[in-house]
C-alpha cells in the first residue's frame, strides 16, 4: 500500500508540472506488441499430475501515449499511459471429476498502466540524424483478469476473475528519427514490471452454484517486453 501511495503521488505531481509548462512539450502516440517474459502459476483444482505448472499469456497489442516536457538540456519528464487489452490464456489439463478428463481453461488479462518517467536524449552524440534515448519510470498498473472458462463436459465451471492494482516500474530505450522539423519517428523498447495478476478463489458451476477453493487458478507477477512504433510531435 505504501508503494502505491508513493507512485500515485509521483504521477500526480508530474501531471501538475506538465500542466503548468508553457513550452518544450512533446506528445508521442505509439502502438506495438507486448510479450510476457516470465511465467505465472497455473493450479486448477482436482488436477491429475503436477499440481502447479508455469505458463505464459499470449502476446497482446499495446497502445501507448506519452506527454513530455524538457526540464534541462537533454533531460525530460514524461507522463505515460499504456493499455494492453488482450493477453489471452488457454491451457488444457487432465482433471479428476467423475472420471479423469482433459479440460480446457481459457481467459484473458487487460492492463492499463500509468508511469512517471525521466528520459534522457543523446542528441548530437553520433554523426547521424538519429537520437538514441534512455528512460526509467515508476507508476501503477491496473490489472484485470476476466472470468476463466473451464470446459467441464458434465458441469461447466466459471472461475471468477479479479481486478487489482499494483506498483509498477519500467526501463526503456529507443531511437528518434527526424521526419519533419517538429515530428520524429519513435521506435522504442520497454521492459515493464506490472505487478501481480491473479484470479479469484471463487467459482460457479451449474450443480452447486458459487463455491470457494483455497488458491487462485492463475497467480503470479507480470513482466513484459514491449516493442513500440510511433511518432513524437514537438510544440
Amino acid at each position: 500500500m505504501k508503494k502505491k501511495i508513493i507512485c500515485l503521488t509521483t504521477v500526480l505531481l508530474l501531471s501538475q508540472n506538465l500542466a503548468m509548462a508553457e513550452s518544450d512539450y512533446y506528445i508521442s502516440p505509439q502502438v506495438g506488441f507486448s510479450y510476457q517474459n516470465n511465467k505465472v502459476n497455473f493450479e486448477p483444482i482436482n488436477r491429475v499430475g503436477p499440481e502447479i505448472t508455469k505458463e505464459r499469456f499470449k502476446r497482446s497489442e499495446v497502445y501507448d501515449l506519452t506527454l513530455g516536457k524538457k526540464i534541462y538540456d537533454n533531460t525530460f519528464l514524461e507522463l505515460e499511459v499504456v493499455h494492453a487489452p488482450n493477453r489471452k490464456f488457454s491451457k488444457t489439463a487432465l482433471i479428476e471429476y467423475i472420471n479423469p478428463e482433459e479440460e480446457k481453461f481459457s481467459t484473458k488479462i487487460s492492463n492499463t498502466s500509468v508511469f512517471a518517467n525521466v528520459a534522457y536524449q543523446f542528441k548530437n552524440y553520433i554523426p547521424m540524424p538519429i537520437t538514441p534515448y534512455l528512460l526509467a519510470g515508476i507508476g501503477c498498473s491496473f490489472n484485470k483478469i476476466k472470468d476463466i472458462k473451464a470446459g467441464f463436459s458434465n458441469a461447466p465451471v466459471t472461475i471468477l476473475g479479479k481486478n487489482g492494482s499494483s506498483f509498477a516500474y519500467q526501463i526503456g530505450v529507443g531511437f528518434l528519427v527526424p521526419i519533419t522539423k517538429n515530428i520524429d519517428a519513435n521506435l522504442g523498447y520497454r521492459y515493464r514490471n506490472l505487478g501481480t495478476v491473479k484470479s479469484s478463489n471463487q467459482y460457479v458451476d451449474v450443480v452447486s452454484g458459487q463455491s470457494d477453493f483455497s488458491t487462485p487458478v492463475l497467480k503470479g507477477k507480470l513482466h513484459t517486453s514491449d516493442i513500440l512504433l510511433g511518432v513524437a510531435v514537438y510544440f
